[in-house]
């Protein structure tokens, strides 16, 4: 069906199932509107196309409205004649059938739209959503259901219920009980608070909530500790943008402790609202065990281990290389610096510098330095020839001829007069590269740094915390450092010393944060000694204790613990936990000496040490504690413990520490993930957990890190709820970002979301989030594929509907609880075999994973259900199971099979295939979920309800609930409970939302499965669906694959022909041998169903001939469907619109075609060509259609003829 190109909905008259009439067609082409007056054609005209077919034109005979005579063959002439032509109308008739039509068409135009906006979920209907329950309430399930899915009104009042329950809640006994392999322990990565939650911290959400609850629905004791981190430099840096922004203030202007203030204010408001974010997505944290870095007990901790680390000599002071930011007047982490690839010469903009100025990068300045005492000149390179102020030497290679004669020697620097000496150093030097010698500075390169150290060379700093020259620069003191750039290159020119520039591609260091450019400083810092902490964590992960997933991420994981440096770990702030090191001041005397600084948990500590070190009394010793705080990532990497209690011995940490897994992006491996192990084999001597699971980078469907500057920063509450674009421009412009990157990142937001961000929920961004995860990849999300998963929620709320209408006013007195073991026995007696146990399979997928391969031990891949069914008693059809078996139980199946009308439940074999799909989706979905494999588990589950319930096994039903057979209903109403009830607590990991209030609406909700056994309050604390035995049947699962091969084929045969899906065309499958016809005997009935046709024939394929009128199409090997559209198509209407559309979609090709052959294309971007490409691709697979179904047109008008 042809879709209008402005509504998008079908035309009024192919939703009637007729194409349009020539005339009617040509009249739209040309632009007549729908109130064209007709013109009657010319009796000669009329003639001489009934002279043509050879048909009598009788004299009455007048041509009806819209019919162009002159294309119609000679078999619609005559029907024509036979419905008696056009009568003569008077000029008022005319008059009130064209007003009649035009209301006709004008209604048809607004059913359509109606239609098209209930289809896509009640848009534009004044659709009524009950959002009033109580805080903490359940939701009350006796309304009517929705009409359609509504994200809005499904999840409202869900998490605070659950919460206020106590699901979320862990017990730390019964965790201590279970021990680390039978608990399930994580705790959230805790995001900064800087602002909201993005996309990727969705996706980490998604993953370790369905992991949370998977493990939870599996009985295991669930504890998932949520926090949110400090974040010392970025909370830092936001909260002086906005001041400067509001306030036109800095933080000195404020002073430290108001700054602080204002620093605590803005965690507030911002820690809530990731809170909301939170709860939005359903996340089953325990709240009653929230964390901020910053609490009190956390801060004692990281006090504490600040404190034992520096006593075992492993946090030391010294002067060092780091990365400073000038802007920040920081040292920073190397995670916060960014990497500027520069290709050839660039002018940038610099922050500190004139605005309105760009300084040039990507260049090597040569320059000389004069020998003393000679003519000579010793020609050096550099990138930065602001560091030349602060030269130490001049350094070659010893076994370099040119310059032997100069070992010894020195160089005189043009500026401040002082004698370099010309060094030798092998491991700095290259002879090939360039001259052969290197300018020496230690201050400010690392290699430079090194090569002064093996040395002896002084080191001169020449930089300000701020990054402007400071007194050692002579003439340049005072200057901004590239300011000071452009001034040295024209004082060498001036003093000839200046020799050239080149182009040079380098990497530039650029502070995340700031964008300022980074420079290497030697700057007194407080380090942590990780060489021996770095060995026993690269010896865990060697010796298996620790597993790493995807594997592929070991390597990085040895690369950088292998040759691991010290971290620096104090930083030039205000916010964070100031460093627990003190200065002493002994009678008076200051001294910069390392023994001046005391370590020690409070000041009163401090200054005990301090006067028992000094010999003197305390009141000789004044103390001042160091200004900076600590590196972020020292107190996020004690989180696995410290967030239970650590230093001291809790019921928390007892039960909870070490913990099950760790789940975060890869790209803070090293920075926390590494960080967290070593610090947690030292403080506690245990690894804080066996398993890291990390996954990929979201980024834009174009693959683009998601950027505020870009525009592509997602909130998920912007897709769980919608947002049009005015919304996302406002929320830019109420930012941080300069004029300029608003109007870059606007546009950004426009060309993606030109119409804005559409309503999706939670459970669809889950999904969709979820369903990327295929292991290594990053994600390059797409809102429309959320939106499609916002379709499948839709699918499966009426899916539900429809078994709601089934399952009305039904009971029998089966106990609930045995009717998945009484369909399992019956499947197994009526053939179903049982798939050999592929536990093997799980412990090879998580061999190392002791908390996986835990599982995997502990629940078989094909457990019975006697532990449930012979723990209960009878109940009605509207009981489900509450009763959970234990993980693991063995046993045969003993329950009896349900009776129905007197006699034993049998099931038909759409009834067994349906439940074997079952079984393999809970297989398959336990298989993934215990090698996170999680993009396998959605596709798992989303397949069963998709294309084998709702597309097949539901559509098979309907004619069963219409039906007189009580037997086959009762079955059929056994099944699709099972299905439904084991389906949504297959998906609920997942979609924990629309599940929960769906399985809250199947029968018997409520009431008690049996005597003394409550009925699960909630499907999160329901059993788990394990694959059942004797529910497999795998032979039946193969031959309705081979009956749906012969379902499509009559599908695709109707739908070449246009024909209406009410149109009941005949059937015929021919089969060359006995198993083709045994398995379409087996799904005759169902094959009628879905093939649309009350008349199937199964006829052997030796000596048949077909009737005419029939199409054909190969299913398989062994089968051929035929289709009998005799009298059901007008193969000369179907020709010319078939035709029309071929010469459309063709000239789109040729359109695609010569752009894509033309100059030009391979400068296109990529994510343009990319959907250029798709596009071509569709409309080949659109076009070859049609030139099969104009052939098979042109077949039956061909058979047709020679009939006649």
């Amino acid at each position: 069906m042809a879709a209008d190109p402005q509504t998008g909905s079908a035309t009024a008259v192919e939703a009637a199932g007729a194409a349009p009439a020539p005339a009617a067609a040509a009249a739209a082409s040309s632009g007549a509107g729908a109130d064209a007056e007709w013109v009657a054609p010319a009796r000669e005209v009329v003639e001489a196309a009934f002279a043509a077919a050879g048909v009598p034109l009788p004299e009455d005979f007048e041509v009806p409205p819209g019919t162009d005579v002159t294309v119609l063959s000679k078999k619609q002439l005559r029907k024509l004649i036979k419905k008696g032509g056009a009568k003569a109308k008077s000029p008022e008739e005319l008059a009130r059938e064209k007003a009649e039509k035009k209301a006709t068409v004008e209604a048809a135009i607004k059913a359509n739209k109606a239609k098209a906006k209930a289809k896509a979920g009640g848009k534009g209907k004044a659709v009524v959503l009950k959002l009033d329950t109580p805080e903490g309430e359940k939701k009350d399930m006796s309304e009517e259901m929705l009409s359609g899915y509504h994200p809005r009104a499904v999840e409202h009042a869900w998490d605070a219920w659950w919460s206020k329950k106590g699901f979320y809640t862990a017990d730390p006994k019964a965790a201590a009980e279970a021990g680390e392999d039978g608990r399930f322990v994580i705790v959230i990565p805790p995001p900064n608070v800087t602002g909201s939650l993005h996309l990727g911290h969705g996706l980490t959400c998604s993953i370790q909530d369905a992991l949370c609850r998977w493990h939870r629905m599996h009985g295991r004791p669930v504890m998932w500790l949520p926090g949110t981190d400090h974040a010392g430099i970025a909370t830092q840096t936001v909260v002086e943008r906005r001041l400067a922004k509001d306030e036109g203030k800095t933080r000195h202007d404020l002073g430290r402790e108001d700054f602080l203030k204002r620093v605590w204010e803005w965690k507030e408001q911002y820690g809530g609202r990731i809170v909301d974010q939170l709860k939005h997505l359903g996340v089953s944290v325990d709240w009653t065990r929230e964390r901020f870095t910053m609490d009190e007990s956390l801060s004692v901790a990281v006090t504490e281990a600040f404190c034992r680390m520096h006593a075992k000599g492993l946090i030391y002071r010294d002067t060092r290389m780091v990365n400073w930011c000038c802007a920040l007047n920081s040292a920073i982490s190397d995670i916060e610096v960014d990497t500027l690839e520069l290709d050839k010469p660039t002018r940038l903009s610099v922050p500190g510098h004139d605005p309105a100025k760009k300084y040039e990068f990507g260049t090597i300045i040569s320059f000389a330095y004069p020998v003393e005492d000679s003519d000579e000149r010793v020609v050096v390179a550099t990138t930065r020839l602001e560091t030349m102020l602060g030269d130490v030497a001049v350094a070659v290679h010893p076994e370099d001829p040119r310059y032997t004669h100069l070992h010894g020697k020195h160089v005189v620097h043009p500026f401040n007069g002082k004698k370099l000496p010309i060094i030798c150093d092998d491991v700095l030097v290259d002879m090939a590269f360039g001259t052969g010698a290197v300018k020496i500075t230690p201050a400010h390169d690392p290699n430079d740094f090194a090569c002064g150290r093996r040395n002896g060379l002084p080191e001169v700093v020449i930089l300000n915390d701020d990054g402007t020259m400071n007194s050692e620069c002579a003439q340049f003191a005072g200057m901004r450092r590239y300011d000071a750039r452009e001034a040295v290159q024209a004082a060498l020119t001036e003093k000839g010393l200046y020799v050239g520039t080149a182009p040079n591609k380098m990497s530039i260091a650029t502070c995340s944060r700031t964008g300022d450019l980074i420079e290497p400083m030697l700057k007194p810092q407080w380090w942590v000694n990780c060489k021996d902490m770095a060995e026993r964590a690269t010896a865990a992960v060697r010796n298996g204790d620790l597993t790493i997933l995807p594997d592929m991420h070991e390597a990085t994981w040895y690369r950088w613990l292998d040759d691991c440096r010290d971290w620096c770990i104090s930083r030039q702030l205000w916010w964070g936990h100031r460093i627990p090191a003190y200065h002493a001041e002994v009678d008076g005397e200051v001294s910069e000496t390392a023994d001046r600084w005391v370590v020690a948990r409070t000041e009163a500590e401090a200054k005990t040490i301090a006067a028992e070190r000094f010999g003197v009394s305390e009141d000789k010793v004044t103390l001042k504690q160091d200004e900076d705080v600590l590196d972020t990532w020292f107190s996020s990497g004690l989180f696995p413990f410290s967030t239970f209690g650590w230093p001291e011995k809790t019921a928390d940490l007892d039960g909870f520490f070490p913990n099950s897994l760790l789940e975060t992006g890869h790209d803070i491996l090293f920075f926390w993930v590494a960080r967290m192990v070593m610090l947690g084999l030292e403080l506690t001597d245990t690894l804080p957990f066996r398993t890291v699971y990390l996954h990929a980078m979201v980024r834009d469907k174009y693959g683009r890190k998601m950027s505020k500057s870009l525009g592509n920063v997602i909130d998920p509450l912007e897709v769980i709820n919608g947002c049009p674009l005015a919304k996302l421009h406002a929320k830019l412009e109420a930012g941080n970002l300069p004029p300029k990157e608003v109007a870059k990142a606007k546009a950004g937001q426009t060309k993606e979301f030109p119409e804005g961000i559409p309503e999706c929920g939670a459970d669809a961004l889950r999904f969709g989030l979820l369903s990327y995860t295929l292991q290594g990849r990053d994600i390059n999300l797409s809102i429309g594929n959320v939106v499609a998963h916002r379709h499948f929620c839709n699918k499966l709320w009426n899916a539900t509907r429809f078994a709601m209408n089934a399952f009305e006013d039904y009971t029998h007195d089966t106990p609930t609880d045995s009717i998945l073991g009484a369909l399992a026995a019956a499947a197994a007696a009526q053939g179903s075999t049982t798939v050999a146990d592929t536990d093997a399979a799980v412990e090879a997928a998580t061999a190392g994973t002791a908390a996986v391969a835990a599982a995997a031990a502990a629940s078989s891949a094909d457990t019975d259900v006697s532990a449930v069914t012979a723990a209960l008693a009878s109940a009605s059809f509207a009981s489900r199971p509450g009763y959970k078996a234990p993980v693991g139980s063995t046993g045969p199946i003993t329950v009896d099979a349900p009776a129905a009308g007197g006699k034993a439940l049998v099931l038909a074999p759409r009834d067994r295939w349906i439940l074997s799909r079952l079984n393999a989706a809970c297989r398959s979905t336990e298989l993934a979920m215990r090698s996170f494999a999680f993009a396998e588990a959605c596709s798992a589950a989303h397949h069963f309800w998709l294309e084998d319930l709702c597309d097949v096994y539901l559509e098979l039903t309907k004619p069963v609930f219409r039906g007189e057979d009580e037997a086959a209903k009762h079955a059929a109403r056994l099944v699709l409970y099972t299905c439904l009830d084991r389906g949504l607590r297959l998906l609920h990991p997942m979609m924990p939302f629309v599940t929960e209030e769906l399985w809250q609406r199947l029968p018997g909700r409520g009431a008690e499965a049996a005597p003394g056994v409550p009925d699960p309050e909630s499907i999160m604390i329901s059993t788990w669906p394990l694959p059942v035995k004797g529910m497999d049947a795998p032979e039946l699962d193969a031959q309705m694959t081979r009956a749906m091969g012969a379902i499509r084929s009559i599908r695709t045969l109707r739908t070449q022909a246009s024909l209406r899906p009410s149109a009941n065309a005949d059937v015929i499958l021919t089969v060359t041998d006995a198993e083709a016809r045994s398995v379409l005997e087996t799904f005759a009935e169902d094959i009628s169903t879905l093939g649309s046709t009350d008349n199937l024939r199964i006829v052997d394929a030796a000596g048949f001939k077909a009737p005419r009128g029939c199409a054909m199409e190969v299913a398989d090997d062994a089968i051929v469907a035929l289709v009998n559209l005799s009298g059901l198509v007008d193969t000369e209407q179907e020709l010319a619109r078939l035709s029309k559309q071929q010469e459309k979609k063709q000239s789109a090709v040729e359109s695609l075609n010569k752009r894509m052959e033309g100059a030009g294309w391979d400068k296109i971007p990529e994510e343009v060509r990319e959907k250029d490409e798709e596009a071509k691709r569709k409309l080949d697979d659109e076009l070859a259609a049609i030139s099969k179904a104009i052939a098979l047109m042109e077949a039956m008008q061909k058979a047709a003829a020679t009939e006649e």
